[in-house]
């Protein structure tokens, strides 16, 4: 598993095609040390912008960053943390700490 910085690992990473020579990345990622809010998505722009939003377990899940999170490749992650949720699993969940080893 990557870093994304110093406190966050790498869950998924893809790309959009924005045009011929650009490809727009998407990344998901998490710290497990940050209850509130564990989650980081990112996402590149042209002339190498970037933007990134913290979010929450709950926001994550919620629907909203759906496109998102299928950009990133990160949809079996998210049905594993929806299964996980239903479990009534604390955060970090058990199968989140595995995959970052």
């Amino acid at each position: 598993m990557s870093r994304l910085g110093e406190k966050y690992f790498e869950l998924g990473r893809g790309y959009e095609n924005f045009s011929e020579n650009y490809s727009r990345p998407y990344l998901l990622g998490v710290n497990i040390n940050n209850k509130e809010k564990p989650f980081v998505i990112a996402m590149g722009n042209h002339h190498s912008d970037m933007g990134a939003t913290k979010l929450s377990v709950d926001e994550l899940v919620s629907g909203k960053w759906d496109e998102h999170i299928r950009f990133s490749n990160s949809e079996k992650f998210v049905e594993s943390l929806k299964k996980a949720l239903k479990n009534n699993e604390e955060f970090p969940q058990k199968f989140i700490l595995e995959l970052i080893k």
